[in-house]
């Protein structure tokens, strides 16, 4: 009975050891050992004696188990599947690649024909990526043999990058050769071949009797005085002229109107990459980047020009008019001045002010600026007994007559060419001091 309860307590020990948990486990150990010692054990060994913390014992539970850093490798049917998802991806942006191609080459050949059925050149839509060539002083210059035809639009230039039939290099016998000078309203901009001015005045000369003579267009569209003196020196001098008609004004405004006329002349670069002009081969381009995407310029000089006529401005562009006089001289030709038409005006018709400016101070400023470049023109010619051909005179600010506020149409060219004409038929015989 004795041994029974004896065993009864012990378990019962056992239990409440069990129920205290690891915080008690060695708190009988700790007193024997100090009943052994008489009481006098060292606090430093009852200190290391006593049970481990929950810390520790996580910590030491958790040193046992290795740690994983890495993920589990995928398995291999996983990595087949990756990798033919990415082999679908790139073959469905290569099909993608392939079909753009061959779509935008089945649209160049569609275009192609259609512009070949209609007679017109392959360039109809970006025409100005081969009409300009660059020129070393001048940025750019015309493109001989350059051809452009559209259904109602005819351009082309000779082997000498002049608008107008081919010539030959030495003047033919009895020939008055008359040469026109300018920038786009000189070119005729808005008119085929056939009825610009200059091929006008010809045929006017020679059917009245006054032939035989040939009339050279030299304009280039853009150029102002300073790039068409380089333009006199390279391309008309060796050409033998015995007239130089100059029909200038609306290229040479923005250094008109500079302090320092020098430093703001139109800009001489060739603002067209090669990349685009080998593309400008393409018709499909020309029509997305010129017809449909590209901006029609703006022409209107109370717009885009804010400022006036300066002192410096008109002394520039005097030295011009007598630089481009001695050059004429020195190929044994006689200057002729035109004022130009424009619509810059104060009567200038309703529906073409918007081709001058927003309003009427716009307009103002723009009529100024004519008026300023009419004067010295006119002043000029009288000074140095120079042929002046008023053109602005004869033209209305209408559009009728200016299409888009500085350029001829049909009707305009015509009445520039009989004016000039006239002016010209009886000079045609001597020539006109100009001294």
């Amino acid at each position: 009975m004795a041994s029974t309860t004896k065993r009864i307590a012990s378990g019962k020990a056992s239990a409440d050891r069990r129920e205290t948990g690891p915080r008690n486990w060695c708190q009988p150990r700790i007193g024997r050992m100090i009943a052994h010692s008489g009481g006098s054990l060292p606090l430093c060994t009852i200190s290391r004696l006593r049970a481990p913390s929950a810390v520790n014992m996580v910590a030491d539970s958790s040193s046992d188990t290795p740690a994983t850093d890495t993920a589990p490798a995928a398995s291999p049917a996983s990595q087949q599947s990756a990798s033919r998802r990415r082999l679908a991806l790139r073959r469905r942006l290569l099909f993608a690649a392939v079909a753009f191609l061959l779509a935008l080459l089945l649209a160049e050949g569609i275009l192609r024909v259609y512009v070949a059925l209609r007679g017109w050149t392959p360039n109809v839509y970006a025409a100005q990526l081969h009409l300009f060539r660059p020129h070393p002083e001048n940025g750019y210059d015309l493109s001989p043999n350059f051809e452009l035809r559209s259904g109602t639009f005819h351009i082309s230039t000779n082997s000498f990058g002049l608008r107008g039939p081919e010539i030959t290099a030495r003047k033919p016998q009895g020939t008055s050769r008359i040469v026109l000078i300018g920038g786009s309203a000189a070119f005729g901009y808005l008119v085929s071949d056939g009825n610009e001015a200059a091929r006008l005045v010809e045929r006017q000369l020679n059917e009245s009797g006054s032939g035989p003579v040939e009339v050279l267009n030299a304009a280039v569209p853009g150029y102002n005085l300073f790039q068409s003196i380089v333009r006199f020196r390279e391309v008309i001098a060796p050409l033998e002229p015995d007239y130089v008609v100059l029909y200038v004004g609306c290229n040479d405004v923005r250094y008109l109107v500079s302090d320092n006329p020098l430093a703001t002349e139109q800009s001489r670069t060739f603002s067209v990459p090669a990349w685009e002009r080998i593309l400008g081969h393409s018709v499909l381009y020309g029509l997305v980047a010129y017809r449909l995407l590209g901006r029609r310029p703006d022409f209107g000089v109370g717009r885009r020009v804010q400022g006036e006529p300066t002192e410096e401005g008109v002394a520039a562009f005097r030295t011009n008019l007598e630089e481009i006089r001695q050059e004429a001289r020195a190929a044994g030709a006689s200057l002729v001045v035109c004022s130009q038409a424009t619509a810059s005006q104060m009567d200038v018709a309703e529906d073409l002010k918007i081709a001058v400016g927003d309003n009427e101070k716009d307009i103002a400023r723009a009529a100024l600026i004519f008026d300023t470049l009419k004067a010295t023109l006119k002043e000029f010619a009288n000074q140095h007994g120079i042929l002046f051909v008023d053109v602005e005179a004869v033209v209305p600010p209408t559009t009728e007559y200016l299409g888009d506020g500085i350029h001829l149409t049909e009707e305009g060219e015509q009445l520039f060419a009989d004016e000039l004409a006239g002016a010209l038929r009886q000079q045609l015989q001597s020539r006109p001091s100009e001294e």
